[in-house]
This record gives structure tokens, C-alpha cells and sequence, in this order.
């Protein structure tokens, strides 16, 4: 007699919004099983019930053959008693308190939706709100847990008879796709003033209209999916100023929108890597190399070697794309380092004087979210900002954690994370902390995470400088509050992506400012790491940083600083002190390095940016990170040269190599020679040391060094690990918080 079984399967993971209900629901079916499914707070549900042989095959299809949007994080399964069903069906979501289930990322108009959108035949032809369960917004809708229609901003929108159908159809593709709707049933667009009154002009007509606008040299403030984008012709010069000057952005590179990958190809040089990169479900900008002749205006990056470039991703953009024809500048809507806009309301508020009109559309933005950019080195992925299509963004936990635990991050590029049982979640890119804004909206962030999650932390991780505002939030809020070192927290968050907690390791973390525990401005740090014991074991030589915090923003500083310890006196009459400073200047920095008054760093961003006024590409940076970027556009590969950088004691000298740099002069030799020489330091330490190596920190952003790590640490076979996952920026310090306080046997 053949006697059935019933099991229980708790999963968790991506497992909401991606299609695995109607997934289980066809496998179920083909194995001839009763039972059911649901989502719940915790995930997904299932019981099945019926022959061992059957429940077999279920199993099979359940963990191998899963949606490819979905990720199973976590599962267990549960022997029940039999019941008797006559059927497996999808029930309801069950909404009861505790448990967690991941929060599904907004995901680009799939192929299929495409195709119908473009079909004139298909009731949902040239619809700008389309989207099936492999696309649409997710995270950018949710209110709040399980991912149902009635938790998001589209109870607002009563589905017609035909989405109802489809909606309840387990064989559909839209199947329980949450934001379903159509033009009978659905958000509607209208095209407004400035001011924020109606043109009287919606649907087709309105992306007509905003096209027309474009072309004639218009600025457009177009909704997308986590928030406004302000967009106009990027071959027009004349709109690319205009937009400068009303956004007070003077430098600052903007990112391109085409319509397709061959359109992409036409401005930017791009591999099969790249192009899959760029091609992908989540659609973040990419930073590749221009392509010569790239019909872009010149404002849109100025002299800049690398482009970022993404395709549409939300059926609106490519609606429009499509009929722009040549690309467009898609920056996001904000005012410096402000959040990103949501409303049509706060457009005109905050940016009336800017745009020429605001395609909107009443499809509200429950959580707002920048655009990812990444760009890829050697096949693989460097993070510059993990947010839309790639965030929230959970790791597994080695160990479970005791309690909850919340990071609060650094002061820029923030994010936050949460740990709970064995799970670390990340927050999608918050920006920098500076202003009133962007403080409420980190605030804000930090309560809509632990309320989609479910989750109330007893401690804060902060960084130890009391300075951030991150920190200072910590403090207000919790009596309780672990302080984790800036630069160790970039080393225990790369360790955890790694998976060599339980190895002993050199950590090299280099990046442009973070403050050690001896008080001074780090940036250049060597970790030797074992069994949750860190320990510096170098840096770089000290660096003087003329003028305090200006020389942060004035690379020229730190370039007349290196000279004067190269050269003395003769630094104050040379070819960079009689171009890049006036009089007036030049006498009040010689007297403060003759005093002995420059603040001291150990930073390698500082050191780049020297070297970049040393060649004369870049005396003062227009925004951050601009004299590393524009020296990296130089560096050829195929050259191989590399200066010397020799250790002093515990200390990276780093005068042979700038010598080098100031008696070549040559832009190409002197970028090339002297990125070689980091990443020649880097392996020479980890050899002699016969130990794998751990690299993090903003300056791994630069693809010029980490191509020359990459293939030096595999030419030699030393084990190199450089995030994927974690920006090595400091987007990754909140996660690196946690772990170090977890991990850390430091008393």
C-alpha cells in the first residue's frame, strides 16, 4: 500500500513577488500532490501531501529548477500528519506577528511585457505602467509586510475584471503580480508646469508632448520608479549648461540613458561582461570608457575617460527612449547630495526653478531609490552604489546573533544594516549625511527597514568618530552603543562577503578619510588578521594636509606639501606653484609647511590626488573622487612600468615614486607607474608574508588598480579578495559594524 505523507517547508529569501507561489503551485500539480501554499511575514509556506516518491520529485523541482529572480536564503522541512486534501491550492498570505521574509528588489521591464507593450493587438499596448511577476517595483511600493496588493501604493488603483482575472489565474504570468493593472484600471500620466499646474495633457499624448520638449532643448522632471529623475537631450550643450547652472552641479558627471545596448555601444566601449551587466534585470548604470567620437555634448562628463550609461528600466523611460532617438541625460532629482525626490509636490518646492515641466504620474513612491552604479573589472563586478535592482540586500550570518543589532554606518555614502538570527540585511544607498534632509531621511530608512523586517534592535554599531551624525543618532536613541573603528569596519564587512572570518589574512584597507584610534586621519592601513584579532601592522607614510580640510578638496595642496618634503625650498618657485596658486596663496602655505603646520594622513586618496596635481590634470576637484578618475583615464595596461615604494619599519614610503612621478612629467607613464607601484605593494607585502589578502575602502573603486591586482595576485598565486557584493566604499561600514562586533575577541 502505497501511504502518504505530508511535509512542511518553511523558506526564506527572495521567495515574495517573484512568482514562487504559482512556481509551487504548477510543481505540486505535476507531482500529483495535495496540500497548499502562502506567503507569510516569514516567507513562504508550503505543505504538500502525498506519495514519498511524489514528495520526491516535488522536492527535485522545488530547490532546482526555482524562479530565477528567486533566492532561497534558508528552508527547513517538517514531517506532518496526512490530511487529506483534495486538491493543492494558493491560500491567502497569513499576517501574524514575528518572522521575516526578504524584501523583493524593483526589477526592469522583462522581455515579455516588452513585447506586449509594443504589440498594437495587446490590450496594454504602448501602456506605461506594465509589468508581470519578472518586473515592476517592489521595494519602491511595499508599505509594509507580506507582499501583498493591499500592503503597497496600488490598493490605491481597484483592479478592472480582466487584471482580476489574470490576477487570480495560477497559469498567467501575472499571477498575484502585486502592482497589475492596465489602462482601464491603472496609474495615469499628466504633464505639469513648473509651478505644478496641470497642462491639461495625460497618456500617449503627455510622453508625446514630453519628447517635443526634449528635443527642443527642454529640462523634463520624469517620475520613474524610486523617485524623479531630471532628464533632457544629452547631445545638446546648450541644456547641458542650463542644467549645470540650475542645479548648481558645475563638475560633477551625469549619467546617459539610451534606448538599447547598440545604442550603448555607440558611446561606450563595452566587453560581453559589461554588456550582461548592462543588460541585466536590475539595469544600473555602468562606468565604462568612452568610446571615441561619442556623440554626447561635452558637459555631460567634461574630459572624463568613463561614461556612466544604463538602459531603461521602467515601460515609461523606454517609451520615451524610443521615440528621443539619440540619449539623455537621466540625473537624479535632488539638490547636491539631498535625497532623491518623490513627489511631484517637492519637484516644485525644491526644483521649480530648474525644470521646464514635470511628467508625473499618481502612482506614489512609498520609499525612494537612487539608481545602482557599478562598473566591472576583469569580468567581475566593483559596487560604487548598491541601491535600486540590488538592494535591500541580505548576507548569511556564520553564527546567529543573540539579540538584533542595528549599523548605523559613516557619514557618506550611507547605509544601514540589520542582523537578526542569521541574517544581515542592507538598506539600499541613503547618500551622505549632510544637511537637515538628508539626516530625516536616514532616520526615515532606518525606521521603514526594521519595520518591513519586524524587527526592534537592543544595540547600535557605530563608528567611533563622534563627529558623524550616524554615530550621534546612535547615541541618542540607545543606551547601548559598540563603537567599531572606521577602517576595521571596512575589513570585517569584506571578511564576512569573503567567508575567511576563520582565517588568518593581511587586510589592506585604503581609502580617503577615516579616523584611528590614535586620533589621526587613516587611509592607508595594513591588518594582519586571525581569529578575530586585528592588528595594523603598517601604513602609509604620513602625508601633510595643507590647510586642514581644504586639502581635501584642493588636491593641489597635498601635491605642493610632497614637493616641498622632495625638494625644499625649490617647491615654492616650480611649474605647479606658479600654475595652480596665486600669490597671495603660495606665501601662506609655504609659511604653514615651513611651521610645520600641515594636519598629518596616512591616506592613499590623498596620496592619488597629489599625484594628480603633480601631472597637472586636476588642481581642485569639482566633487569627490574627481583627480583619482581623471589619473585612472590615463593609465595604460599595457605598459609595464612600476615605480618604486619601498616599507620603512612599519611605514610605505611613498617619495621614490611621487620622485618619479615629478621627473617624468608624462601623463601616461606617471599614472601608470605609479597605480602599478600600489598594487605592486600590495602583493610584495602579501607575499612576504605568505598570506592571502583582503582588499577594501573607496580607492578600490579604481578599476586601473584592481585589473593590475587581479592579474598580479593570479600570475603569482596569491589568494586576493576584493567585494562584489559589499561596495568597497563606505556603503559597506554598517554591515562591517555588526560583524566586527560580533566577530571582534577585542575586550
Amino acid at each position: 500500500m502505497n501511504m502518504r505523507q505530508r511535509r512542511r517547508y518553511l523558506l526564506r529569501g527572495i521567495v515574495q513577488g517573484v512568482g514562487f507561489r504559482p512556481f509551487v503551485w504548477r510543481i505540486a500539480n505535476e507531482a500529483g500532490l495535495t496540500g497548499f501554499v502562502r506567503n507569510g511575514l516569514a516567507g513562504v509556506e508550503i505543505e504538500a501531501e502525498g506519495s514519498k516518491e511524489a514528495l520526491e520529485r516535488f522536492e527535485a523541482s522545488l530547490f532546482g529548477t526555482f524562479p530565477p529572480l528567486a533566492r532561497i536564503d534558508h528552508w527547513q522541512k517538517i514531517e506532518i500528519e496526512a490530511r487529506g486534501d483534495e486538491a493543492f491550492v494558493i491560500l491567502s498570505s497569513e499576517a501574524k506577528e514575528g518572522g521575516y521574509s526578504m524584501v523583493p528588489p524593483d526589477i526592469a521591464l522583462c522581455p515579455a511585457c516588452l513585447s506586449e507593450m509594443n504589440d498594437p493587438s495587446n490590450r496594454r499596448y504602448r501602456y506605461p505602467f506594465i509589468n508581470c511577476t519578472d518586473c515592476g517595483p517592489r521595494y519602491t511600493i511595499i508599505r509594509r509586510l507580506p507582499y501583498d496588493r493591499s500592503n503597497t501604493s496600488m490598493a490605491d488603483f481597484p483592479m478592472c475584471a480582466a487584471c482580476a482575472e489574470e490576477y487570480a489565474n495560477p497559469l498567467s504570468r501575472r499571477y498575484h503580480a502585486e502592482p497589475i493593472s492596465c489602462p482601464d484600471c491603472g496609474p495615469t500620466l499628466s504633464l505639469l508646469y513648473p509651478s505644478g499646474e496641470s497642462m491639461g495633457i495625460g497618456g500617449d499624448e503627455a510622453i508625446e508632448a514630453t519628447v517635443s520638449m526634449l528635443k527642443e532643448g527642454a529640462i523634463v522632471a520624469v517620475k520613474g520608479i524610486g523617485g524623479f529623475h531630471l532628464v533632457c537631450d544629452a547631445t545638446n550643450e546648450k541644456a547641458l549648461r542650463r542644467l549645470r547652472e540650475r542645479k548648481r552641479r558645475p563638475r560633477k558627471p551625469f549619467a546617459l540613458m539610451v534606448a538599447s545596448l547598440a545604442a550603448a555601444k555607440e558611446i561606450v566601449e563595452l566587453d560581453e561582461a559589461q554588456s550582461q551587466m548592462l543588460t541585466s534585470w536590475q539595469r544600473p548604470i555602468l562606468l565604462a570608457r568612452r568610446r571615441e567620437g561619442a556623440c554626447v555634448a561635452p558637459s555631460v562628463a567634461f574630459e572624463l575617460r568613463f561614461l556612466g550609461v544604463m538602459l531603461p528600466y521602467a515601460p515609461l523611460q523606454q517609451l520615451l527612449l524610443e521615440r528621443m532617438v539619440s540619449p539623455v541625460v537621466a540625473t537624479s532629482a535632488n539638490i547636491a547630495e539631498e535625497p532623491i525626490i518623490t513627489a511631484a509636490s517637492d519637484v516644485v518646492a525644491r526644483l521649480g526653478g530648474v525644470v521646464d515641466a514635470i511628467l508625473d504620474h499618481d502612482r506614489a513612491i512609498v520609499a525612494g531609490c537612487d539608481d545602482s552604479v557599478v562598473r566591472m573589472v576583469e569580468g567581475r563586478p566593483i559596487f560604487i552604489r548598491r541601491a535600486r535592482g540590488f538592494a535591500p540586500y541580505s548576507l548569511t550570518l556564520p553564527r546567529p546573533v543573540t539579540q538584533p543589532l542595528l549599523g548605523v554606518g559613516a557619514q557618506q555614502k550611507s547605509t544601514i544594516a540589520l542582523a537578526f538570527d542569521t541574517t544581515l540585511v542592507i538598506s539600499p544607498h541613503i547618500g551622505d549625511l549632510e544637511g537637515v534632509r538628508s539626516e530625516a531621511h536616514f532616520e526615515q530608512v532606518v525606521h521603514r527597514m526594521e519595520s518591513l523586517y519586524s524587527v526592534t534592535p537592543a544595540k547600535a554599531c557605530a563608528d567611533h568618530n563622534q563627529a558623524y551624525r550616524s554615530t550621534q543618532y546612535a547615541r541618542r536613541r540607545f543606551s547601548e552603543v559598540a563603537t567599531i573603528q572606521h577602517h576595521e569596519a571596512h575589513l570585517w564587512g569584506a571578511l564576512l562577503e569573503a567567508g575567511w572570518l576563520e582565517r588568518p589574512i593581511l587586510g589592506v584597507i585604503w581609502d580617503g578619510t577615516g579616523l584611528g584610534v590614535n586620533h589621526e586621519i587613516w587611509g592607508g592601513e595594513f591588518f594582519l588578521y586571525d581569529q578575530g584579532v586585528m592588528e595594523r601592522i603598517g601604513h602609509l607614510a604620513p602625508l601633510g594636509l595643507l590647510g586642514g580640510e581644504a586639502a581635501i578638496r584642493e588636491p593641489r595642496r597635498v601635491a605642493l606639501w610632497m614637493f616641498w618634503q622632495l625638494h625644499g625650498e625649490a617647491a615654492f618657485s616650480s611649474r605647479l606653484a606658479n600654475e595652480a596658486f596665486t600669490t597671495q596663496e603660495l606665501a601662506l602655505l609655504a609659511q604653514l609647511a615651513r611651521g610645520g603646520k600641515a594636519i598629518p594622513t596616512t591616506s592613499i586618496g590623498r596620496l592619488v590626488d597629489g599625484v594628480a596635481a603633480l601631472l597637472g590634470v586636476v588642481y581642485k576637484s569639482g566633487f569627490e573622487g574627481e583627480a583619482g578618475i581623471v589619473l585612472e583615464g590615463f593609465y595604460d595596461p599595457g605598459l609595464d612600468l612600476i615605480y618604486p615604494m619601498r616599507w620603512e619599519g612599519s611605514s610605505l614610503s611613498w617619495h621614490e615614486a611621487v620622485a618619479a612621478v615629478v621627473a617624468e612629467g608624462d601623463l601616461v607613464r606617471g599614472a601608470t607607474g605609479f597605480l602599478n607601484a600600489l598594487a605592486e605593494a600590495i602583493l610584495s607585502k602579501a607575499a612576504s608574508l605568505s598570506l592571502p589578502v583582503v582588499c577594501s575602502g573607496g580607492v578600490f573603486q579604481n578599476a586601473a588598480l584592481v585589473g593590475r591586482l587581479l592579474r598580479g595576485a593570479a600570475a603569482r598565486g596569491i589568494e586576493l579578495f576584493i567585494p562584489s557584493i559589499l561596495p568597497p566604499n563606505d556603503a559597506s561600514i554598517a554591515a562591517g559594524q555588526i560583524i566586527g562586533q560580533i566577530f571582534s575577541h577585542r575586550s
